[in-house]
Order: C-alpha cells, then sequence, then structure tokens
C-alpha cells in the first residue's frame, strides 16, 4: 500500500499484532505446530480457546430485537419477473472492485458473468435450452 514496511519475517508481524490486539496478545509464531493457535489466545500462557463459546458467551446471552418488517422497495412483478442479485467468486474479493486489478487473479478469472437459469433465458428469448 506503499509504506516501506521493515518486517523481514511472517513472525514479526504476527508479533506486532499480539502487541495491539489483546485477543491475540499470545499468538506467536513460535506457538505454532500443526494444529494451529485459535484466539482469543490472551498471553503467552493460555493454550487458546478450540471452542469459542463451549460452556458460556462471552457477553452473556445474545442480544435480539424485534423489528417491524418492512417489504423492499423493489419486488417481483409482471413488468419486472426477476430479482437481480451479485454472487461470489473464490479469485476475487466481494464485487472485483480491487482485486481485479491483480493480473494473477484475472488470469484466474479474467471477467465476471451474468447467470440465468436456462428455462428462464429460454422463457424471456435470450437462450434457447436444447
Amino acid at each position: 500500500m506503499g509504506h516501506d514496511f521493515s518486517y523481514t519475517s511472517a513472525d514479526q508481524i504476527m508479533d506486532e499484532i499480539a502487541a495491539l490486539t489483546p485477543i491475540y496478545g499470545g499468538v506467536h509464531y513460535n506457538r505454532l505446530d500443526g494444529t494451529g493457535l485459535q484466539w482469543p489466545c490472551l498471553d503467552n500462557n493460555h493454550p487458546g480457546t478450540p471452542f469459542l463459546h463451549k460452556d458460556k458467551f462471552s457477553r452473556g446471552l445474545g442480544k435480539f430485537y424485534a423489528l417491524e418488517y418492512i417489504p423492499p422497495n423493489e419486488s417481483i412483478s409482471k413488468e419486472f419477473p426477476m430479482v437481480l442479485t451479485t454472487g461470489r467468486v473464490l479469485e476475487h474479493w466481494h464485487t472485483g472492485t480491487m482485486s481485479r486489478r491483480a493480473a494473477p487473479l484475472l488470469e484466474l478469472y479474467p471477467k465476471g458473468l451474468a447467470e440465468i437459469h436456462p428455462q428462464d433465458a429460454e422463457r424471456l428469448g435470450v437462450w434457447k435450452v436444447r
């Protein structure tokens, strides 16, 4: 991102994260092995937390709020019989606004796609099912 970082290894980055983020305080490169170390891991003596909410929720029971249903502004009708939604692909983050600038990712997944069910495509006359 343009900053000249002085890190020479991944463990230096992990040490900085541990120093700045209490829930990662005990996560250091030298503590990792084949099974990993899960947060929260508060200090170097903490074993990690394989099951985050196994015995209790960290801040008590969940907080739920009742909301009045508000229908969407746009819904299916005769004039607009379909809903357009965005999808995701493994190679690009979210809509690709940043990841589509990376040549290796573009090589793996060069173009965005518009997908439609074959029966809908045939009904709309944009494709014939064979």
